[in-house]
């Protein structure tokens, strides 16, 4: 049953690969049977993407999103200390079932003077772009990008394993449900019994009993969060007022301005556990401050933003 489940599953993938480009067809799969052999957890994820693309099937679907406009940006950011790490980061982008348009990896001046010419070379032979701009911690994956938004933007952070199909599973999510932000995982944002939003720390987190669209859900960006044109307000852009109320802890900035637009949040379903690349926590935002920040400042963006209901 399993195999004839893997078999499946590539089958499946082989469409979409027909969607952008039926050259990488063979090589990919190849890769991909190859990655099935080596690792379990392979498996698992070409599981959780044949139930997926099985929905999509059942819906009937297919035939309209073979007339989609499957374009996006990815959008990475790194710093020096991840380095190390960055050339095995970019060969998982590459490896991607639907590649982007343009995959663009944010730096600011010093640490772009710091990246050695090897992976300056591996960078530009995979197609990434690097962009010089001002350190705005983990917001400057996104914040530079929105200002001449032209196609959906997929933000991922630099220390993560990411499935071969998480494109894939972003974009047919949007094409289901287009106006809303679509994540990869989400915590539930809880309120208590008056309505006002409780602590970040007693929030469920990586929920998946609540799908949406929803008010409810916090795309956590960095497993994979998928921002439609226009899904932010306008505000999400004060790069001042970020740094004063939300620098290091972006998902809450983002979240704000989606809902000061009216914008919901739609969660891919099933459950999505992190897996981080070997030798990347030392320096994670969990372990230098989030534990503590995320609460200081969702309560300096409600006492300055309001409420987002």
């Amino acid at each position: 049953m399993l195999l004839e489940s893997i078999i499946v599953a590539l089958n499946m993938a082989l469409l979409f690969y027909l969607i952008r480009s039926s050259r990488a067809i063979g090589r990919r799969i190849s890769g991909l049977q190859r990655s099935i052999k080596e690792n379990r957890s392979d498996i698992q994820r070409a599981q959780r993407s044949l139930l997926l693309l099985q929905n999509a099937l059942n819906l009937n679907v297919l035939p309209a999103l073979k007339e989609k406009d499957w374009n996006y940006t990815l959008a990475f950011t790194s710093h020096a200390k991840r380095f190390n790490t960055l050339a095995q980061f970019i060969e998982q982008l590459d490896g991607q079932i639907l590649k982007p348009a343009k995959t663009i990896l944010t730096l600011t001046r010093d640490d772009l003077a710091k990246l050695d010419i090897s992976t300056r070379e591996m960078t530009a032979r995979c197609g990434v772009q690097i962009l010089e701009v001002e350190d705005l911690g983990p917001g400057k994956k996104l914040i530079p990008l929105l200002k001449n938004q032209s196609e959906p933007i997929i933000v991922v952070d630099d220390d993560l394993i990411l499935p071969l199909d998480l494109t894939l599973q972003l974009m047919v999510q949007h094409f289901s449900y287009p106006k809303a932000i679509i994540a990869s995982r989400a915590h539930q944002i809880l309120r208590d019994d008056a309505g006002n939003i409780q602590e970040f720390s007693n929030w469920p987190k990586n929920v998946v009993e609540i799908n949406g669209p929803s008010p409810q859900l916090l795309p956590t960006s960095g497993a994979g969060t998928l921002f439609p044109i226009g899904a932010l307000s306008e505000k999400a852009l004060d790069e001042n007022r970020y740094q004063d109320l939300a620098f290091h802890t972006d998902d809450l900035w983002w979240y704000f301005h989606a809902r000061a637009k009216g914008t919901l949040i739609r969660r891919i379903p099933g459950e999505r556990k992190l897996e981080f690349i070997e030798n990347t926590q030392e320096e994670g935002l969990w372990n230098t401050g989030n534990k503590e920040r995320n609460d200081i400042n969702l309560r300096k963006l409600i006492s300055y933003y309001g409420d987002p209901q």
